[in-house]
């Protein structure tokens, strides 16, 4: 969400006049599935934690048991809370790819 500068509005009717916004609501997931073992894209953790609504939850597909998630472009940024289910796949592996920062 960082990379959002500014948004605008269309207007019905072509109203030229100010028009007060009362509520502004982005969307956002509840609920996502980690189905990816790369560092960012689609079905990456990566992409789970910062697309995830605040409260929502990020669960983890059976299938990345035993799979590594290597951290490639440095460290997960979390910023709202997040709930996490079956995270804790049988082998799987977060690595922060030696990173000291």
């Amino acid at each position: 969400m960082t990379a959002i500068r500014g948004f605008g509005f269309f207007v019905p009717g072509g109203m030229r006049k100010p028009v007060r916004i009362d509520q502004v609501r982005l969307a956002c997931s509840s609920d996502l599935t980690v189905t990816s073992a790369a560092d960012g894209g689609p079905g990456s953790l990566r992409k789970a934690l910062g697309t995830v609504c605040t409260g929502g939850t990020v669960h983890v597909a059976p299938t990345l048991a035993g799979q590594t998630i290597t951290l490639t472009s440095g460290g997960l940024t979390l910023d709202r809370n997040v709930n996490h289910r079956r995270c804790a796949r049988p082998g799987l592996t977060i690595s922060g790819n030696s990173s000291t920062a």
